[in-house]
């Protein structure tokens, strides 16, 4: 139960990580109109793809994808953004996570396409005590 708690936070940090960042895109989106699909495997979520709802269709948004440690605990969520123009999933953002007891520090990077390779994003690295640890 209380892994469970944890992994809410953590999804719930990523999402408002991700918040901040879907505040430059193009066009914004109404959550009522947001489809989740989660993955899991062996009890643990290592993907959710989100949909939007254009009146009764869907259509691609955002997928992220996560990797955990042996310890169950996440490590990396690689986040991805669905181009309409290409019709593919193309990198957008990872975040990444260090334990340390109960500090968990992030470090958020952007993807750069014209080097292929992601660039540390500062600002946006965090630090938190996770009193379940």
């Amino acid at each position: 139960m209380r892994m469970k708690s944890f992994y809410r936070v953590l999804v719930l940090t990523i999402l408002v990580t991700c918040t901040a960042f879907s505040a430059f895109a193009k066009q914004s989106v109404n959550t009522n109109n947001i489809v989740y699909n989660f993955e899991e495997r062996n009890g643990l979520l290592v993907g959710q793809t989100l949909y939007k709802q254009e009146g009764k269709a869907l259509s691609h948004y955002i997928r992220y994808n996560y990797t955990y440690d042996q310890n169950n605990k996440i490590v990396e969520n690689n986040i991805q953004m669905w181009n309409k123009d290409k019709k593919q999933w193309d990198k957008s953002l990872s975040v990444r996570y260090e334990y340390n007891g109960q500090n968990v520090s992030t470090q958020c990077y952007k993807w750069d396409a014209n080097k292929n390779s992601y660039k540390l994003l500062p600002k946006y690295n965090t630090s938190f005590i996770d009193p379940n640890l």
